[in-house]
């Protein structure tokens, strides 16, 4: 095996795997580390994308499971909203296929992968960087130009260069199960602040009579004992539900950070690329992916890989999605501080048929900031729910939406 390469990257994830190919495409040594045993288990993510970002892999439909038409919004009250149910809003697919597919396009392009081989450290020697890797028992090292982050929300390679942190994140539980009433072809999203302070519940039709069902939770309140209250706030589509099998995992919504440093790069969740209304981290973890790529072909291309020179990849990522980013962290300051009888409101609110239409037209949850900018135009009735400035006002005034980016 090689001990020096172009590029190292750690995480066979998307983000990865995707950054990964698409470095090796250009003719660059890649490694992938991956400290599984499989690319794709354990998995921790639900698997919900659009038909743009599984356009957007080259990933063929064969790995679809379902097609989601809507949403169905519930609070313990019985109130209801539903959302969309006009068209195909997003796509559940098989999330250890969808991992392994791109991996495999990685290894097409010549990236070598090495599975069960855990980032351990690394030690800058000159202008090339040593790392370590535990594999089997035994300590390996190898040298590289460039070491890419993709290691998830407890990323030890943003730990190592200084960009490891623990604030702003959400734990979340997540059951495959069976039994319960759920739509068949719509998310269901739970509103409780006493069962999943800080986040919500959700469950979401895995389209053969499966379920996955999940919570999230901010600060020190345990997922297991939300999904537990989720299911008596919400006994008609949960109370009967029969767990198979749990799997844990972090959402470190986005918040500022700097995704590079001297030889080093971020991508996806260790990059925080994750979106603050949702914790949807896949489509913005491949744009990233795709900047990411770029900056580090130039760099490799010109031979510098100086902080300052990787710093491109922050400022082009901004450039696509940080204005959405940033009003969604503002979206996500309203709903925190909202009051059950507000969420209340705000669902009668919405119940219109004229904002059911706006719902339907503007529904986007890669892009989600357009909606809730449309509401507010249109609906200035809903100012009255907002009691906190926005964090970002720059971001919605001009309105600088990049439909489709």
């Amino acid at each position: 095996m090689r001990t020096l390469y172009d590029a190292v990257v750690v995480g066979a994830g998307p983000a990865g795997s995707a950054t990964a190919r698409d470095i090796a495409r250009k003719g660059f040594k890649v490694l992938v580390l991956e400290e599984h045993a499989a690319v794709g288990r354990p998995t921790h993510c639900s698997g919900l994308v659009t038909p743009r970002t599984l356009e957007a892999t080259g990933v063929g439909h064969d790995i679809v499971l379902n097609r989601i038409v809507g949403a169905r919004v519930s609070v313990p009250s019985g109130k209801e909203l539903v959302i969309g149910g006009d068209r195909v809003h997003a796509l559940v697919v098989d999330r250890a296929r969808f991992d392994d597919l791109l991996c495999h396009q990685a290894q097409e392009a010549q990236a070598l992968l090495e599975l069960n081989a855990r980032f351990s450290y690394l030690q800058r020697e000159g202008r090339l960087l040593r790392i370590y890797v535990e594999r089997h028992g035994r300590r390996l090292s190898f040298r590289t130009k460039l070491l890419i982050g993709a290691d998830g929300a407890s990323s030890t390679v943003a730990a190592q260069v200084g960009r490891g942190r623990a604030d702003g994140t959400i734990s979340c539980l997540t059951a495959e199960v069976i039994g319960g009433t759920p739509s068949q072809q719509m998310v269901e999203v739970f509103l409780d602040k006493s069962s999943a302070p800080g986040w919500f519940g959700w469950a979401l039709p895995m389209g053969d009579g499966r379920w996955q069902v999940g919570t999230g939770v901010a600060g020190e309140f345990k997922p297991l004992e939300s999904l537990r209250l989720l299911a008596q706030a919400f006994p008609a589509r949960l109370g009967n539900m029969r767990p198979m099998r749990f799997e844990a995992g972090m959402l470190p919504l986005w918040m500022p950070m700097k995704p590079y440093a001297s030889n080093v790069l971020l991508v996806g969740d260790a990059a925080r690329h994750m979106k603050p209304t949702s914790g949807g981290g896949i489509y913005p973890g491949l744009v990233g992916a795709r900047l990411a790529a770029h900056a580090a072909i130039e760099g490799l291309k010109e031979d510098n890989l100086s902080e300052a020179f990787l710093s491109r990849y922050h400022r082009m990522f901004m450039d696509e999605l940080g204005d959405e980013f940033k009003r969604a962290t503002d979206v996500r300051r309203v709903f925190l501080s909202l009051s059950s009888e507000r969420l209340e409101r705000l669902l009668a609110i919405l119940s219109t048929r004229r904002r059911q239409d706006i719902l339907r037209e503007y529904g986007d949850i890669d892009f989600p900031s357009r909606l809730f900018y449309e509401l507010a135009k249109t609906s200035p009735s809903l100012l009255t729910l907002v009691r906190v400035p926005p964090r970002y006002p720059w971001a919605w005034l001009p309105w600088r939406y990049r439909g489709g980016a």
